[in-house]
């Protein structure tokens, strides 16, 4: 198997490769891996501010109050 410059984008997440090989025989109960080659791997990861912003949740309530009153006193 073999892939030449693919580039992939998920989530704003990019994966580049520029040239992948490998292979594998398979005969009756033998599985043989070939040797494997990855040159110019490049992950761009999204700015990590912009996730975390997108990721904040703000509260639904701004003063809980508990929905059972304690067991005992302190």
């Amino acid at each position: 198997m073999a892939l030449d410059n693919v580039n992939i984008k998920i989530d704003d997440t990019t994966v580049s490769v520029m040239d992948f090989t490998s292979g594998l025989n398979w005969q009756e109960k033998t599985l043989t891996l070939k040797p494997t080659s990855l040159k110019g791997l490049l992950i761009a990861l999204p700015k990590v501010a912009e996730v975390a912003q997108e990721e904040v949740v703000e509260p639904k309530i701004e003063n809980p109050q508990p929905e059972e009153k304690p067991l005992a006193k302190r």
